[in-house]
């Protein structure tokens, strides 16, 4: 339809693409405007699509929809084209899943102007993903490089999670991630590109957006716990969300301030995170102690409670390795209270700061408090978690108070009289510890007033105490040790007075009188290279050195010097369990070894003391048994680098309540040889020089007993142990010898002693001896004795005893036994057991009448009247010290014991049947 001015078009049709089309349409002759308007019903843009696109298919299937199309032209550079499309339903299909947006309605334009091409889409929505959308693309220049703008009012982020999950299956790492968001509203999104083609027009390097996140929740990487209140902005841009103003709920922790950068392109991850938080470890640590990789460096992270500021830097995260956790943060501890085991009650810490990383972890200034004590604790632990820990530690005006000081002693089993009795305040200006070894600098001061530095460290078998510094009103000294493989350094400067260490302990100042001086540096060499040395003086007085050995020793004196190559021991007064003793001497160095030339004298020794409660706690405390075993198998006598002699000089030894008396002896080691000679002792009354001769393969000793016209009471008990109570006087003569192979010598000396002793008494009494009291009660010597001989009240009075043995294999042969008295006489033969005094002696018992007595005073008369002794023979076994005493037949006596009393009692003896066989009591 024309007219003057233009031409009109009206026209429908149905179509294969369509139900109907309604065409409306004008153009202007005078300028070419033209305005067109189409209203299409049932489109159908699948068929288009597929046209197209070969396999869309495959992806997106889209319903029939209904469109209205207006175009308008100026005739010249213009056209604008405006569209509105109402599409029921489309549904996107990634391999078998499918996800619906119903409905899809899009109202826009599209102006062609000069060459350039702007779509602007005003009104989007994609069912209930996306209500409100405006989208705005510029196709500009020759090439119509394209430039998208697209706003969203808001998002709801459970329905982009499950289109998104949709859309990246077949990436199982991405979709877990995505599966973590549980709720929130993105608002305010705006997306922008700008592209060589409309084909990367949404590629992400060419992206740009932000958004602003509101309600949020998300269940968190690793922790496995569900973020709340999650509010963020967002802002894309080069592939990199950056997160900022976050702030969420961990349970009861929040954090705040937070953000970090999401990378998308690569291996997804998050980068350079930060924040600040509060968490409550209560509610955190028995999750992330389940799982890694918190597991393994919080497995001995004891429980916590409390709060603490925590300020994130530097977390970051890759999703492909969520194992891999890398961060930085900064502890801040409001309160925390921490119990364990380990410790004697809560720890407490609070203030300053700890930094930690995945390699390592620092503390600054932190005040903690456990029990009465306290102190500010700085430092660092390195190569953390691994088997390269290290660890270096400050400490400040820390105080370790009595009830602590209980605990630290009770924990490490130190002995009870080292324990500090007052609080100590110390300062660590440097502590290092790793495997290797672990070096310190402190000092302390004690609330009496006593000071003390202390620089040492450790490493593998190298000690160095370097300025162990004590110092008080009566003190001031300087120590250092080192032990460095064999070679040990001991330096002392200086005066250290006993009541300075008194306040200590909390003991009055007299309990610890002593004191020490001087200035001294000694070197000792343990591989014996010569380079063992001591240089300087020290002197002392009353010393008590029990209260830090545990042993009973006090030095009640000593002044050495050292001149490099010799010790002069000018004094050396000690004391042991109330036993003293002076020494006097040298030690010199020599190429092998060190040469000793000692004189020692006490005025009296006890052996048994020697062994008190004290030094035997001593023992206990510092060594396990093992340990003890240990030692005392490595040890060797000849394994003592040092030669030289020995000499004793003492009132006496006393051992088991024997003494030896006026002892004086020399003791001399050579290479692999060891002589004693005692010039003077005596035991008992009996003297016994002798002489000892030990080297590794043979033992020689040899001893001299001989005493003269001595008193007999008590000699016999005090020599044998055996209850025998006599008087009298004797005399004795003998020598014994002992040879073998040192470890058969200990077992048994008995069975290696050989030698001779002969022992004679005279005109005393037997008041008690369980042999001649058993012999007396047998029935057949008491009916011959008709009741007038025993050992009653007033004793046994004999004229002589004689005795000669023979000693050899263990044994005592009795070679000749003679008792002579008014009552009776005895003579016997026989053998003793030296280890086990079993006995076997036969024993010839002549009671004496008058006409006895008189008749062998006159040997010739009696021969001539032809008269003899009546004796009963009785045979003595088992212990000698209260021995089995049985009578005999005449033919069970040897002609032995029968010659020894023939010759003794000047007649004959007669030997009669015993008139009872049944022995005595």
């Amino acid at each position: 339809m024309t007219d003057g001015e233009g031409i009109g078009l009206t026209a429908s049709a149905a179509g294969t693409y369509w139900g109907r089309i309604v065409i409306n349409g004008r153009a202007e002759f005078a300028d070419l405007r033209a305005l067109v308007k189409v209203k299409a019903s049932q489109l159908k843009l699948q068929p288009a699509l597929e046209g197209t696109f070969s396999n869309v298919r495959q992806s997106l299937v889209l319903s029939e929809a209904d469109a209205e199309l207006e175009a308008a032209t100026d005739g010249h550079t213009d056209i604008k084209v405006a569209l509105n499309l109402d599409l029921p339903k489309a549904d996107i299909q990634v391999r078998a899943r499918q996800f619906a947006i119903e409905p899809v309605r899009i109202v826009g334009s599209v102006k062609f102007i000069e060459g350039n091409i702007a779509v602007a889409l005003g009104k989007i929505q994609f069912g209930e993903l996306v209500n409100v959308a405006t989208v705005n693309l510029e196709l500009s220049g020759g090439q119509h490089l394209p430039e998208l703008n697209i706003t969203l009012a808001e998002v709801d982020l459970a329905r982009v999670r499950d289109a998104l999950v949709l859309l990246v299956d077949g990436q199982p790492r991405v979709s877990e991630y995505i599966a973590r968001v549980h709720a929130g509203r993105l608002r305010d999104i705006r997306l922008s590109s700008r592209a060589e083609s409309l084909v990367k027009i949404f590629s992400l390097p060419n992206l740009r957006g932000s958004a602003q996140l509101v309600d949020g929740s998300v269940s968190v990487p690793t922790l496995e716990r569900e973020a709340t209140n999650v509010t963020a902005s967002a802002e894309l841009a080069d592939g990199v969300i950056r997160v900022d103003k976050l702030s969420a709920r961990l349970g009861a922790s929040q954090l705040r301030d937070a953000g970090a950068n999401v990378v998308l392109l690569g291996p997804m991850r998050i980068e350079h995170g930060w924040g600040r938080a509060t968490i409550v470890p209560q509610d955190l640590l028995p999750d992330m102690r389940a799982r890694q990789p918190f597991a393994k460096p919080l497995q001995s992270v004891p429980t916590v409670t409390g709060s603490a500021d925590v300020i994130v830097r530097g977390a970051g995260l890759r999703f492909d390795k969520p194992h891999r956790v890398t961060y930085d943060l900064s502890v801040r501890p409001r309160r925390l209270h921490i119990d364990t085991d380990k410790l004697p009650g809560t720890l407490e810490v609070r203030g300053g700061a700890v930094r930690i990383t995945p390699k390592s972890i620092s503390a600054d200034r932190l005040s903690i408090e456990v029990l009465d004590s306290r102190g500010v604790v700085s430092g660092e632990l390195t190569h953390f978690p691994g088997d390269d820990l290290q660890a270096t530690a400050r400490v400040e005006n820390a105080l370790i108070a009595p009830k602590c000081i209980d605990w630290i002693w009770l924990r490490a089993k130190l002995p009870t009289r080292l324990k500090p009795a007052k609080a100590l305040n110390f300062s660590a200006q440097r502590v290092r510890w790793s495997k290797a070894g672990i070096e310190a600098l402190a000092n302390a001061n004690i609330d009496s007033g006593l000071s003390a530095g202390v620089e040492l460290s450790m490493r593998g078998n190298n000690f160095t105490l370097r300025n162990a510094l004590i110092k008080d009103r009566g003190s001031d000294a300087n120590i250092s040790f080192s032990m460095h493989d064999s070679l040990i350094q001991v330096g002392y400067g200086g005066v250290l007075s006993g009541s300075s260490l008194a306040s200590v302990f909390g003991l009055p100042a007299e309990s610890l009188p002593g004191r020490i001086s001087g200035d001294v540096q000694a070197t000792l060499d343990l591989t014996l290279r010569g380079r063992s040395a001591a240089r300087g003086v020290l002197t002392g007085d009353n010393v008590d050195l029990q209260r830090w050995t545990g042993a009973p020793l006090r030095l009640e004196r000593f002044d050495v010097k050292g001149d490099g190559q010799t010790l002069h021991i000018r004094e050396l007064a000690i004391q042991w369990a109330e036993q003293s003793a002076r020494i006097r001497g040298e030690v010199a160095r020599e190429a092998s070894g060190f040469a000793a030339n000692l004189d020692i004298e006490s005025p009296g020794i006890v052996i048994d003391a020697l062994h008190s409660p004290a030094a035997t706690e001593t023992k206990r405390t510092s060594a396990s048994g093992t340990e003890e075993r240990k030692l005392g198998s490595s040890f060797s006598l000849w394994s003592l680098p040092v030669t030289g002699t020995v000499s004793l000089r003492t009132a006496f030894v006393e051992a088991r309540r024997h003494r030896v008396q006026d002892l004086r002896a020399v003791a001399t080691l050579q290479h692999e040889t060891l002589s004693v000679d005692v010039a003077q002792a005596s035991l008992c009354g009996v003297s016994f020089p002798l002489s000892l001769r030990l080297t590794r393969k043979q033992v020689e000793a040899a001893v001299d007993v001989s005493a003269s016209n001595q008193s007999l009471e008590g000699v016999v008990q005090c020599l044998t142990g055996m209850p025998v109570v006599m008087t009298g006087n004797f005399d004795i003569a003998g020598t014994l010898k002992a040879q073998g192979a040192p470890e058969e010598i200990s077992k048994s000396w008995a069975k290696h002693l050989a030698g001779t002793v002969a022992f004679s008494a005279r005109d005393g009494e037997i008041r008690k001896m369980a042999l001649l009291g058993n012999i007396l009660a047998l029935k057949s010597v008491s009916d011959l004795l008709k009741g007038d001989v025993d050992l009653g009240e007033h004793g046994f009075k004999y004229h002589t005893i004689t005795v000669g043995t023979k000693i050899a294999d263990g044994q005592v042969a009795v070679e000749q036994a003679i008792l002579d008295s008014p009552a009776l006489g005895l003579a016997a033969e026989g053998i003793v057991n030296l280890e086990n005094y079993e006995s076997r002696l036969t024993v010839l018992v002549a009671p004496f009448g008058k006409l006895d007595r008189m008749v062998r005073k006159i040997p010739i008369l009696g021969y001539v009247i032809g008269g003899a002794l009546t004796s009963i023979p009785v045979g003595v076994s088992d212990d000698i010290r209260n021995p089995l005493v049985v009578p005999l037949g005449p033919r069970a006596v040897g002609s032995e014991v029968l010659g020894v009393f023939e010759r003794t009692f000047k007649l004959p003896g007669k030997l009669v049947e015993p008139l009872s066989a049944v022995p005595g009591n």
